[in-house]
C-alpha cells in the first residue's frame, strides 16, 4: 500500500512539475527497469522553495524518513521502482526518536531492497553536533543501518575526530565503525 502511494505521489508531481531539467549541475544518476513489470517513468522539477518531498512511515504510522530533492526520475512499477534524484536532504528518524540530517548532490532510492544510496559527496549530523562525511552512504530500510564509503570522517563537539575508507552505523551515530 506504500509503494502504490508513493508511485500515486509522483505521479501528481509529475503532472504539477515541469517536465524540463534544472539548468546546470550534473545528472542525476539514471534509474533502471526490471524485466517483466509494468513499467511507468515519471519525471519531476521542484523548486528551492518548493521541493520535491517524499515521507516513508512505519506500520505504526511513525516517520522513518522524510526526502527532499529538487529532481526526481522514477522507472518501474510500484513495488519495484528505483528512484533516482538529485539535491537531495533526508531526514532520517530512528525508532528511538534520534534524527540525522544528510545531504548529498543524488540519490538512489530502491524499493525492491528498501535502501537510500546516497551518492557524490555526503554530508550528516545528528542533533548531538556528531558529523559524517563520506562520498557515498547507504541507509538500509529494514535494519535502519548506514553504511557509508569513500574519504570517511566522523567528526564531534567533544573531540572525536575519526577517518577511514568505509563506516557502519546506527542513525544515532552512537554505535560507529569505521575501517
Amino acid at each position: 500500500m506504500k509503494r502504490a502511494s508513493l508511485m500515486l505521489a509522483l505521479l501528481g508531481l509529475a503532472a504539477c512539475s515541469s517536465p524540463q531539467p534544472p539548468h546546470g549541475g550534473a545528472p542525476s544518476p539514471s534509474p533502471t527497469h526490471s524485466p517483466g513489470l509494468p513499467s511507468l517513468t515519471v519525471r519531476a522539477v521542484g523548486s528551492a522553495k518548493r521541493p520535491i518531498r517524499i515521507v516513508q512511515t512505519r506500520r505504526n504510522n511513525t516517520r522513518e524518513y522524510e526526502l527532499l530533492a529538487r529532481t526526481i526520475h522514477s522507472i518501474g512499477a510500484a513495488s519495484d521502482a528505483r528512484v533516482g534524484l538529485s539535491d537531495v536532504r533526508v531526514t532520517f528518524t530512528a525508532r528511538d526518536g534520534s534524527t540525522l540530517v544528510a545531504t548529498s548532490p543524488h540519490a538512489i532510492v530502491d524499493e525492491r531492497d528498501g535502501s537510500i544510496e546516497m551518492t557524490g559527496g555526503v554530508r550528516a549530523e545528528n542533533k548531538a553536533g556528531v558529523r559524517l562525511t563520506c562520498q557515498t552512504l547507504i541507509y538500509r530500510r529494514g535494519a535502519q543501518s548506514l553504511h557509508g564509503s569513500g574519504d570517511v570522517h566522523v567528526y564531534g563537539e567533544r573531540g572525536m575526530d575519526a577517518v577511514g575508507r568505509t563506516v557502519d552505523a546506527d542513525i544515532a551515530l552512537s554505535k560507529v565503525r569505521i575501517e
